[in-house]
């Protein structure tokens, strides 16, 4: 017989995947070590790929888009644009906007953040999620 979960565990790790850097990603931008930024650009062949376990929440996230994709839906915005590449030259700075909404005639990016439920109640202000160490 099959084993359901080795099945999806090996189908999900053939999703993972390391790709090359030339320029610092913008979800790193910020971080204190510059080492690690560095080496993120000339050494990313050598960095170990995440785990599994970090895959399956990446594609959660993206169901979690979906869904709120319908809740702005449902609330009369709409959405015009969704995981758009972005790149600032000048800071070698690249990155993903999730999507940008329209509101009146006007093009407002927007950036989905998932939170454990177990998190949430740590979180009062933006500044609580940019402190957080998650």
């Amino acid at each position: 017989m099959i084993e359901i979960a080795k099945k999806v565990i090996e189908e999900k790790e053939k999703q993972i995947k390391v790709y090359p850097r030339d320029v610092n990603r913008a979800s790193d931008a910020g971080h204190p070590c510059i080492r690690y930024l560095v080496f993120s650009r000339i050494a990313w062949d050598r960095r170990a790929p995440h785990d599994v376990g970090l895959q399956f929440i990446f594609d959660r996230g993206i169901y979690a888009e979906e869904a709120m994709d319908n809740e702005l839906k449902l609330a009369g915005f709409k959405v015009v644009e969704a995981q758009r590449d972005y790149e600032d030259k000048g800071l070698q700075l690249r990155g993903r906007i999730d999507r940008k909404i329209e509101i009146n005639g006007v093009r407002v990016p927007l950036e989905y953040k998932t939170v454990s439920p177990r998190e949430i109640d740590s979180i009062a202000m933006a500044q609580d999620m940019i402190d957080s160490k998650r």
